[in-house]
């Protein structure tokens, strides 16, 4: 502790003032959101595309500098320009499904200018 510091926390004014608790305080640390897709209902539809769906997350707006485009697919086979986007505010996103590549799960990759997030297997065409 510094003299300065002795020198107040001594004094009657300061202490009586309780200025100088020694109790620690809580401190509650909340890791900030981050850039994600979490989810999508309906999470299945036919393999002709067509199916509306509502995209969750976070940071879908904002999350790396202006959201551009949607897609579905995968890295490997792929991927298809979601139509009919919408980005309704930070977790929701609306849009229709192009027809897919092939039956099963398909990852959703949502775009940014300098960014890019996937949710993985989180639509299956059916």
């Amino acid at each position: 502790m510094s003299d300065i510091n002795r020198l107040f926390e001594s004094h009657p004014f300061w202490k009586d003032q309780g200025w100088f608790d020694s109790t620690p305080v809580p401190v509650a640390v909340v890791a900030p959101p981050v850039f994600e897709v979490t989810g999508c209902t309906p999470n299945s539809g036919p393999l002709a595309g067509g199916t509306h769906v509502t995209i969750t997350g976070n940071l879908l707006i904002s999350g790396g500098g202006g959201t551009s485009s949607v897609q579905f697919g995968s890295p490997t086979d792929g991927w298809l320009n979601a139509t009919n986007v919408v980005f309704v505010n930070e977790t929701t996103i609306t849009c229709n499904t192009s027809a897919g590549w092939g039956l099963g799960p398909a990852d959703i990759r949502v775009m940014a200018m300098t960014d890019e997030v996937v949710g993985t297997g989180l639509f299956t065409f059916t």
